[in-house]
């Protein structure tokens, strides 16, 4: 399972994540990502382009790096955001 998968999985109505996620890159950045991109990028059909990474990492508010979603390092998944928020100090 990939880091978005599990954000997916963590969110309080998984169901409706990837659209709350479509809506989130929406108004956080005014791009459009495509609700059937994010479920191929989520379900490890495919790999994000650089730019699309970026919009995920920014609608999830840094929860899902984008250099985890482009295999540029890994995050052991229990230490996500203790490595993220760490780095970012």
């Amino acid at each position: 399972m990939n880091v978005l998968a599990q954000w997916v999985a963590s969110r309080p109505q998984p169901r409706h994540a990837l659209t709350e996620l479509r809506d989130l890159i929406r108004e956080r950045t005014g791009q459009r990502v495509r609700w059937q991109t994010l479920q191929r990028i989520a379900g490890g059909k495919a790999t994000p382009k650089p730019k699309t990474a970026r919009l995920i990492e920014v609608g999830t508010a840094g929860d899902v790096p984008a250099a985890v979603l482009l295999g540029l390092t890994s995050i052991a998944a229990g230490h996500l955001n203790s490595e993220v928020n760490g780095a970012a100090r």
